[in-house]
């Protein structure tokens, strides 16, 4: 047994210091003891993971070299010296020291997670990934081992793989998940039908009216309502307009880009156009359309949305109204509509696409968005896990022909990320001839 340091009592002291958040006493304490025993290893080390927990990296780098020379043994000098080496920018230095830590404890996952981290930051993925697989098998229950595995494959376009493994980070700790959807999504993603069920089963024991357990419950036992009820809309819009723009920029949502490209294509700006926005959100189509329209509306369900849309002031007119009653008080009354990310919300395109033709004056246009459903599916359409509706691009084709809807333009491509994989969608132009 190693005998005890002779001012141990007063390194407790130190300890119990910094402990309780009094880190300048602290401090205090750890330097004195330096001065009178300058070769004393635990109190370099104290001393550097203070420093380092105050952000003051150069001195603790100094002080956890000194530790682990003095005295080696310790696995957690190691980690705390390649935590201080990774957060100076010295990703080498910083994969010594970590595997010196692997090597003393090698069944500590989160040192395999940051020694993973390390190897990234050098672009050695090769070497990343074991060290991610290795912090899975020892702690199945660490979200980050599957997180930063997922992130891996996903910059590797390996979407197959990104998508199981951020699922299985979801699950690994679900009370940490805050999102009932994500959690459900991922139980079915990863083939656990029954433990997604549940999740919403749980959800409607709580609000047992609640509009996206409802919907998302009808999803998951593949029923077709044809399509979203009024209230889940406005339910999800509602609690999403606050941040609504940011996350279709994290989305990558392509729907403004293309709609920006066929306008330039098509019009000059002339403000000429009578315009309705359908499913106008917060406006992000309104800033594009606006430059073409002497009189452009917004139509939304959402409330919380259309009183974001007035900030931006480039609609005449804000309506909370359902797009399929707007149409229809509104006959040939619009040169232009548009519609984008809004028939994702309907399974059965027919009424639409109606009610669109009877809005439009002769000669005027409608363009709209789909998300890509795989020809090969035997139904046209399909209500996914994610809430959303896909539809068959030869469908709704057909539909627009029997609604005597021209086709003018037609581009796919990814339409948005999700979880950072393209979902693919379809553009459409048509023109009322």
């Amino acid at each position: 047994m190693q005998a005890q340091h002779p001012l141990q009592a007063r390194l407790n002291l130190a300890l119990k210091a910094h402990l309780a958040g009094e880190t300048a006493d602290a401090e205090a304490h750890y330097r004195t003891l330096l001065h009178e025993a300058p070769d004393w290893a635990d109190v370099h080390h104290w001393l550097g993971f203070l420093l380092q927990q105050n952000q003051r990296l150069t001195e603790a780098r100094e002080h956890l070299y000194t530790a682990v020379s003095l005295d080696p043994r310790h696995s957690e000098w190691h980690f705390n010296l390649g935590l201080t080496l990774a957060r100076l920018d010295d990703p080498q230095a910083a994969i010594s020291a970590l595997q010196r830590a692997v090597t003393l404890a090698p069944t500590q996952y989160f040192y395999w997670t940051n020694l993973g981290s390390a190897f990234e930051t050098l672009g050695e993925d090769e070497h990343a990934e074991p060290c991610f697989i290795r912090a899975q098998q020892i702690n199945p229950a660490c979200p980050d081992a599957w997180f930063q595995h997922a992130a891996l494959c996903l910059r590797q376009q390996r979407f197959d793989e990104a998508r199981t493994l951020n699922c299985q980070g979801l699950i690994a700790a679900p009370e940490q998940v805050t999102s009932k959807v994500m959690l459900a999504q991922a139980w079915h993603a990863l083939g656990h039908t029954e433990a997604a069920l549940a999740v919403f089963e749980q959800w409607l024991a709580a609000e047992p009216d609640h509009p996206q357990a409802l919907h998302l419950r009808a999803a998951y036992l593949q029923q077709m309502p044809v399509r979203c009820s009024p209230d889940y809309v406005k339910n999800t819009f509602d609690g999403f307009a606050h941040n609504f723009d940011h996350i279709l920029g994290r989305l990558r949502y392509a729907g403004p880009t293309w709609l920006a490209t066929w306008l330039q294509t098509r019009y000059r700006p002339a403000t000429s156009l009578s315009v309705a926005d359908l499913g106008c959100g917060t406006g992000l189509a309104g800033e594009l359309l606006a430059p073409y329209a002497h009189r452009l509306i917004g139509v939304d369900l959402s409330r919380a949305m259309l009183d974001k849309a007035a900030e931006r002031q480039v609609y005449a007119e804000l309506h909370e109204a359902d797009v399929h009653d707007f149409l229809a008080k509104h006959e040939a009354g619009f040169d232009l509509l548009v519609c984008l990310d809004t028939l994702i919300y309907v399974g059965v395109l027919a009424p639409f696409f109606e009610e669109a033709f009877t809005a439009l004056k002769p000669g005027g246009h409608l363009v709209f968005t789909t998300e890509t459903l795989d020809p090969a599916q035997e139904q046209p359409w399909r209500l996914n896990t994610s809430g959303r509706y896909s539809h068959q691009y030869q469908w709704v084709s057909l539909q627009l022909e029997q609604h005597h809807l021209t086709l003018v333009h037609h581009s796919h491509g990814a339409i948005r990320n999700e979880s950072g994989i393209p979902v693919m969608g379809d553009f459409f132009c048509v023109q009322r001839l």
